[in-house]
């Protein structure tokens, strides 16, 4: 049985550090620090399986030069890629600038969805929030969503969100689904489909809405070197919360402070942290860990 199965594609990332700015129209900046990693839901799938989560990525493989950098980098990772082999390998270019990030994306067009014997075969699928228009549900769902994903859905996130277990989305992502300005109302609003609804605020922390509580976490004070992927972590993170059956604030605070450890690090995949670092972390913060694990004895 695996445990997670991330369908939404993985991505190629090229990171440029070390600019105090961006260049200006026209203008040429270099920087001091070029690093490829996987990106996207291999983010997400790399978090889950330090935090000892069996899990894979169900997506078309692609089969350009880039999609095989992708592919070896994956596989290094320990994460199984499934999927049909073919088509060009999305890529992101981010540079990280004063605590925060600026982001290009190629991405070469639609995918196929994840064959529902796939999901069968998980406890818990991740998936884009489009993908889960018109299929049923199986296991614990956990809808993600990209900002020009959300543009796109428009009126229609009501029909892909309904029945989902969690949707996760950033304060811009939140804000074009459903028209609200605050991240609360966005959030009340998500959850009038979802079963919950997470909005990431960033510096800010977070806010989740479920039929019966609203609730706001801060984010734990770090120094931040790269946001890059810290919204992926943060997904991972709450996933393997909530299977592991903590209570929605109880794993709003792990998914923060998972996403927290990896922003002073570096790019996410090489921050993303294992779980005793953030066990560790735990007990050092006085949070409760999870009674799944059996480890509230271990680390007082």
């Amino acid at each position: 049985m695996i445990d997670v199965v991330c369908t939404a594609p993985p991505f190629l990332d090229l990171h440029i550090a070390g600019l105090d700015r961006l260049p200006r129209l026209g203008e040429e900046l270099t920087g001091s620090e070029l690093r490829l990693t996987p990106g996207g839901s291999a983010t997400i799938a790399i978090g889950c399986a330090r935090l000892g989560l069996r899990t894979a990525i169900c997506a078309p493989v692609p089969d350009d030069e880039l999609g095989r950098v992708l592919a070896e980098l994956i596989e290094h990772s320990g994460i199984d890629w499934i999927g049909p082999t073919g088509g060009r390998c999305p890529v992101t270019v981010t540079v990280p600038v004063d605590g925060d990030r600026t982001m290009i994306t190629y991405h070469p067009g639609t995918r196929p969805g994840m064959p529902s014997e796939r999901r069968r075969e998980a406890r818990a699928w991740i998936a884009d929030l489009e993908e889960f228009e018109g299929i049923d549900r199986t296991g614990r769902t956990y809808a993600v969503v990209g900002h020009e994903d959300a543009l796109a859905l428009g009126s229609r996130w009501r029909a892909a969100a309904g029945g989902v277990t969690v949707v996760i989305a950033n304060r811009a992502e939140a804000r074009a689904l459903t028209g609200r300005d605050i991240p609360a109302t966005a959030a009340l609003t998500l959850a009038e489909a979802a079963e919950t609804a997470v909005v990431t605020l960033g510096g800010d922390g977070c806010v989740a809405a479920s039929a019966d509580e609203l609730i706001t976490v801060p984010a734990p004070g770090v120094e931040v070197r790269d946001t890059t992927g810290a919204g992926d972590l943060f997904t991972a993170a709450y996933v393997w919360a909530d299977l592991a059956g903590l209570p929605l604030r109880a794993a709003l605070e792990h998914a923060s402070l998972y996403a927290a450890l990896a922003l002073a690090s570096g790019t996410a995949v090489d921050a993303a942290p294992t779980l005793d670092r953030l066990l560790a972390e735990v007990r050092q913060r006085g949070l409760a860990p999870p009674p799944a694990l059996g480890l509230e004895e271990s680390i007082r």
